[in-house]
């Protein structure tokens, strides 16, 4: 089953990374970003609001900020050169 779920993360990623760089060809990269990472965000809020409050840690969510900080400025940098080649 394993085998199954690291195979639709693939799909589902390489999918989101096409999109995102075709999307950049016809609108500005931070729109493609602003929309792309509110759904993300809407994900998040849902699952850490199903967490258990004693598991949620202030050292959890700045690290999870820091890496969600990253991410975007990756992705910012991803999708300008799909836009460009």
């Amino acid at each position: 089953m394993s085998v199954f779920y690291a195979a639709l993360s693939a799909l589902c990623y390489g999918a989101a990374d096409y999109a995102g760089g075709r999307a950049t060809r016809q609108s500005p990269v931070f729109a493609v970003l602003v929309f792309s990472q509110t759904a993300g965000l809407i994900g998040i809020v849902v699952a850490a609001l199903l967490a258990p409050a004693s598991q949620i840690v202030l050292r959890d969510l700045l690290l999870g900020a820091a890496a969600g900080a990253a991410g975007v400025a990756g992705l910012s940098l991803l999708y300008r050169a799909l836009a460009t080649t």
